[in-house]
């Protein structure tokens, strides 16, 4: 989240949030807090984070008043280095690849376009090549159940806790929680659109931000907001436009703590890769092959494309700038 000009005495930053945030619960608390700490001492000059409520410390457990990021190790918004296994779809069928070799992992009851896995990789969620069907898998049964249904669905993202977010496109952002139950959540989008309008959602490393693409049929707008739950509802809140010059999106990811990269395009020709920083939005772009259409990001923020490429399915892997072919397939993603 970007707090436009945050004050900084002595390298402590200053934040006063709005009593809105009293609302939340303790766990959506501490992840904002995280969150706020964690993207606030990247800067040069932050070596802690005081954070207020209408002048009021924010009162957190067992958290001093000037909080850094060693209070935050938990909540990290680091990539986790360990998913560095991939996975690819090919049909109705999940392969993991190592080292060259392919071995079947997961049969789906339909073809798939899109997959994910949750925090610890003991479950997938996975999107049918119709756009209408979420779902999900525990890797050891092997069984899928339909976790939710829509007319045009995104790739699933899962938060901290095992709850599993996605767009569906004319409708808004459904959120299936751990127990099964499944909800549609508000998003407080302010002038960037409406909520039907979501098209992509994606939640970050620590939880809390989420990164949503809207389109209105003309033009698509990237933001990043947070999170934000109670006992009774999650919301999606603070959403800001975090790039301007973007037209339309492919597919958006989490390259890093504090950038998204998106398969887009600005008008001024074909689609790009754009790797945008929340810090400075400064945007470096990489030229990607006919027909990409989805990213993926290993835990050691190296990017992976999927090109469809007339009859041919190809995953690429970016190696300094240029993109090295490495196996056939769709909807690349990690785990452990």
């Amino acid at each position: 989240m970007t707090y436009g000009s945050v004050p900084v005495v002595n390298g402590i930053a200053q934040v006063d949030l709005s009593q809105e945030i009293l609302g939340a619960d303790e766990l959506t608390r501490r992840a904002l807090s995280a969150q706020l700490v964690w993207t606030l001492s990247a800067l040069p000059n932050v070596s802690g984070v005081r954070i207020t409520v209408s002048g009021q410390p924010l009162a957190l457990t067992d958290i001093g008043v000037t909080q850094t990021v060693s209070d935050w190790q938990e909540i990290s918004p680091l990539l986790d280095s360990t998913f560095n296994v991939l996975n690819v779809i090919r049909a109705d069928k999940i392969y993991s690849v190592v080292s060259d070799v392919s071995t079947e992992k997961l049969i789906a009851p339909a073809n798939l376009i899109g997959a994910i896995a949750n925090r610890d990789s003991s479950q997938i969620a996975a999107i049918t090549n119709d756009l209408k069907t979420l779902l999900v898998t525990n890797v050891v049964t092997g069984e899928f159940e339909v976790a939710a249904q829509g007319e045009v669905l995104s790739r699933p993202t899962w938060d901290q806790d095992g709850n599993i977010y996605v767009a569906d496109f004319g409708q808004g952002v459904l959120e299936v929680t751990k127990d099964g139950t499944t909800r549609a959540i508000p998003v407080d989008v302010s002038n960037l659109g409406t909520t039907d309008q979501v098209k992509q959602v994606v939640v970050a490393q620590d939880g809390v931000r989420v990164a949503v693409v809207l389109s209105d049929g003309i033009q698509d707008v990237i933001a990043v907001g947070a999170l934000f739950r109670t006992d009774t509802e999650t919301r999606i809140v603070g959403l800001h436009r975090i790039e301007r010059n973007i037209s339309q999106v492919r597919d958006i990811a989490w390259s890093s703590p504090n950038s998204l990269a998106a398969i887009a395009a600005d008008g001024s020709g074909g689609e790009m890769l754009f790797d945008t920083s929340l810090l400075d939005g400064k945007t470096k772009l990489s030229s990607t092959p006919p027909g990409t259409q989805a990213l993926a990001i290993d835990g050691s923020g190296i990017i992976y494309i999927s090109v469809v490429d007339g009859s041919k399915q190809l995953l690429y892997r970016q190696t300094f700038g240029s993109w090295s072919e490495l196996t056939t397939g769709v909807g690349g993603f990690f785990t452990r």
